[in-house]
């Protein structure tokens, strides 16, 4: 399920953005232009809906910002899990699982495996708002 929360952090998760390359079915956000919001007078950028990437008609958005929105099987393989013996990581992950599925404020799957990307492969943890550098499971 993709949620705001996830939106948000996957749009905060620079590190990802920038190892994206547009595939046929990817999904993803963007910016599609500015308003200003009468009650404050602050420029906002809007969200459209999300999107699905395709070549022959996403080609050339220029002066667009957009951001991807990996799935989980696409998080899975962003980290080299051989590198790591099979029960460390199982025990790992099943201590984060844990931590994370058993607060008040529940995390999606999509969320879980992209906290376990940052965090596994750049050594970032999610704080609410941003990705913070952390000493958690640094190899």
């Amino acid at each position: 399920m993709i949620t705001d929360i996830y939106i948000k952090m996957c749009e905060m998760a620079e590190e990802i953005q920038k190892v994206w390359k547009p595939k046929a079915y990817d999904y993803y956000r963007q910016v599609s232009y500015q308003k200003i919001d009468k009650k404050t007078s602050r420029i906002t950028n809007r969200l459209d809906e999300l999107y699905l990437f395709n070549k022959k008609t996403n080609n050339n958005l220029f002066n667009i910002k957009r951001f991807w929105l990996p799935t989980q099987e696409q998080l899975q393989v962003m980290v080299d899990w051989e590198s790591v013996g099979r029960d460390d990581i199982v025990g790992e992950l099943n201590e984060l699982a844990s931590d994370l599925f058993s607060t008040d404020d529940p995390v999606s799957w999509n969320e879980f495996w992209l906290m376990i990307v940052m965090c596994k492969k750049y050594h970032k943890t999610w704080d609410g708002k941003v990705w913070e550098i952390t000493s958690y499971w640094q190899d």
